[in-house]
């Protein structure tokens, strides 16, 4: 049996003039994910999150004003 990670990336942007923070769903039906998901951020933080019965998980971010981020979701 042969097993393989596939890594997933989201982009977040912030383009107030203000710090934000925003909680949205990431679908994840395609990733193959069937459980839980885990997001990295750029700084090499996880955390793990479980699916809800749509395959999405509830993500929350907070974002200094006008600036973005990347997430790699394993």
């Amino acid at each position: 049996t042969s097993c393989f990670f596939k890594k997933y990336r989201t982009e977040v942007f912030n383009p107030l003039k203000e710090k934000i923070t925003r909680t949205i769903k990431i679908p994840l039906y395609y990733s193959g994910l069937s459980n839980t998901a885990i997001v990295r951020d750029k700084s090499g933080v996880e955390k793990s999150y479980k699916l809800n019965r749509n395959y999405e998980i509830e993500f929350t971010f907070t974002l200094p004003a006008d600036s973005f981020a990347w997430y790699i979701i394993k």
